[in-house]
């Protein structure tokens, strides 16, 4: 047997067999596959159908306990149901009186009475079937403060749209069976009521070889059954098909497996000689082209892949080793700095040496949607834009690549090169960048998570000031500066007064909303170059520089008038009205470490708040009191 007939062979075999073995699994599986797919849309289609009819219900519920409340509460029920309405709590609500008359009712439900009363619209939570069609509703007692039923509420809520919509989405039908009848269904009457029976039936005997094919129940919270149905898939002519694409496959797969081989085997062996030459090192070999055909094809690319091997290895030699000194200088400054500014001058440097480009920028995100120009090398008398759009859009022109830095699935960054004018940028630069984009984002992304957690370890979350640890380092500090200078410096201990009767009568929550407010007003009182800081709970420290004892008292001053003259109404349901005692020390009159100048501001607070509270008192016994 020759190798053109053992090559016609072998390709008809490999274009019959995957062929024949399609078939088969087409035959076998297609059918399952549909039965399970329109099981899982079934099923998948129920759980959202019992869920919306479970929300609507809830959704009822809540409405109808708000109508009930608003009803015995100041306003009268025929403003009651207008406001349910109005705020789109329901699309129809009414209120009745003990003996079930109508009060007072507004809205209108689609395919209901004109005005339906509490009883003829059922009750979903009670389990009562819904009389009115399309319609989820629920009702609860009206009762006064004292217990006592004045009546009912009920609020409906359309629902056929609902199941409308998941059955469009889904290509199912769904009926809404309450009751032993179809309460709102996507499909004609005579089939709903049809689709009601099965349900009825199926509620008495839910065995699973009882429910027909391409039906699906559930039932939700407010005893309903929810009847999710299709019709089943149509596999009519699938074996005849089959057959004749097996049959066609057969007869291709003869013509094709020997014109394969015929066209295959006379060049193979000056392939074969040309590919060992080259393996061996002789990149001079040269492939003899004698066809336009796919191996001709084959032999031209093979050469232009030889040609392209002997470049890329010269330039590969000629520039291995300075790579690798700016690759190993480069990985050495991603992972061995915490300087944002020297990360990007490092990333420019690099993308610009790797790619040869001419210059380059760098751009970092500032809001949601924008990155801002935060470093550019080589570019004067280029037209850079300050900032580009998060994601970039409508850039990377010739000359041009344009590179998001992501790590963490979010961008980090924007990288931008140029070209020399009159170049460009080959295939190689551009994925040597893009490799190279990875490591740049994740540098950044290192650096920013150390500024953040720097940060957060020196901020109180509830205030935003400065927290204890942050304060005494800054008070060390001062102190420091102070007596290395011999100037002085001021400390004020504040605490709010009575503060545990805040908690006690309004609530932790507002509680800290009157922090986080005393704490603005405190830090609106003072210059930009003092230190305001929570000092534990209630209490608070400003460090004030350049101040003498005398300077401190007056901003205390300020800051005392600044709490006790306005109430806290922000983020509270009632204002509450605070004040606060501050205690004044200085150094050196007072102290001359930043432990006894603690120690000396802390004793003047406790001598304010035995005074009287809502005043500052100097270290020295001189106080200034609240005014009468």
């Amino acid at each position: 047997m020759t190798l053109r007939v053992r090559l016609s062979v072998v390709f008809a075999f490999v274009v019959l067999a995957p062929l024949v073995v399609a078939a088969i699994l087409v035959g076998t599986i297609v059918p399952r596959t549909l039965d399970n797919e329109v099981m899982t849309r079934l099923v998948a289609t129920r759980a959202a159908a019992v869920d919306a009819i479970t929300a609507a219900c809830t959704q009822a519920r809540l409405a109808a306990e708000v109508l009930g409340r608003e009803a015995t509460g100041a306003g009268s029920p025929a403003a009651a149901v207008v406001d349910v309405v109005r705020r789109g709590l329901g699309a129809y609500a009414v209120v009745a009186d003990p003996r079930g008359r109508t009060e007072a009712h507004a809205g209108s439900l689609p395919g209901t009475a004109s005005a339906p009363s509490v009883a003829g619209l059922g009750s979903c939570g009670a389990g009562r079937p819904q009389p009115e069609p399309g319609v989820v509703s629920d009702a609860v007692a009206v009762r006064d403060p004292a217990g006592r039923i004045l009546g009912q509420a009920a609020v409906g809520l359309p629902i056929a749209a609902t199941l409308t919509r998941l059955a469009a989405g889904s290509h199912v039908d769904v009926t809404l069976v309450a009751g032993g009848r179809s309460v709102a269904s996507t499909l004609p009457a005579a089939a709903a009521r049809s689709i009601a029976a099965v349900a009825a039936r199926a509620v008495t005997d839910p065995h699973p070889l009882n429910i027909p094919s391409g039906i699906a129940l559930g039932a939700p919270a407010n005893g309903a059954v929810v009847v999710v149905s299709t019709s089943d898939p149509s596999l009519a002519g699938l074996e005849a098909v089959l057959w004749i694409v097996v049959v066609a496959g057969v007869a291709l797969a003869g013509v094709i497996g020997w014109q394969l081989a015929r066209l295959t085997v006379r060049p193979l062996a000056e392939l074969s000689d040309a590919a060992a030459r080259i393996a061996g090192g002789d990149l001079d070999t040269r492939i003899v082209v004698s066809s336009r055909d796919e191996v001709g094809r084959l032999a031209r690319a093979f050469n232009a892949m030889t040609d392209d091997l002997r470049g890329y290895i010269g330039q590969i030699e000629s520039s291995h080793g300075a790579l690798r000194q700016t690759l190993d200088r480069l990985g050495e400054t991603l992972s061995g700095t915490l300087d944002l500014d020297h990360i990007l001058s490092a990333v420019l440097d690099g993308a610009m040496t790797m790619t040869g480009a001419a210059s380059a920028a760098i751009y970092l995100p500032r809001t949601s949607g924008e990155a801002w120009l935060a470093h550019r090398r080589g570019l004067p008398g280029r037209d850079v834009p300050p900032m580009l759009p998060i994601p970039v859009v409508d850039r990377g022109g010739e000359g041009e690549i344009v590179v998001e830095l992501r790590s963490s699935g979010a961008v980090r960054g924007i990288l931008l090169l140029f070209a020399s004018p009159g170049t460009g940028f080959d295939q190689r630069a551009d994925f040597a960048v893009r490799g190279f984009a990875a490591q740049a984002a994740v540098a950044i992304d290192n650096v920013r998570l150390h500024e953040e957690a720097r940060r957060l370890s020196a901020t109180d979350e509830l205030t935003g000031l400065a927290n204890f640890r942050a304060f005494q380092s800054t008070l060390r500090h001062e102190v420091d500066r102070a007596s290395r200078f011999d100037r002085p410096v001021a400390l004020l201990m504040l605490d709010l007064d009575n503060f545990k009767a805040v908690n006690d009568t309004f609530g932790h929550l507002p509680g800290d909303a009157v922090l986080a407010e005393v704490a603005r007003r405190i830090s609106g009182c003072v210059r930009e170059v003092d230190s305001v800081a929570r000092y534990g709970g209630e209490e608070f420290a400003v460090i004030l520089p350049e101040t003498e004892a005398e300077g401190a008292a007056v901003t205390a001053a300020r800051i005392c008038a600044a709490v006790r003259d306005r109430p806290i109404a922000e983020e509270v349901a009632v204002p509450i009205s605070v004040t606060i005692s501050i205690g004044v020390a200085a150094v050196p009159s007072d102290a001359a470490t930043a432990e006894a100048l603690i120690g000396a501001a802390d004793r003047a607070l406790y001598e304010a708040k035995h005074a009287g509270r809502d005043q500052w008192w100097l270290a020295t016994g001189h106080s200034g009191a609240a005014p009468p």
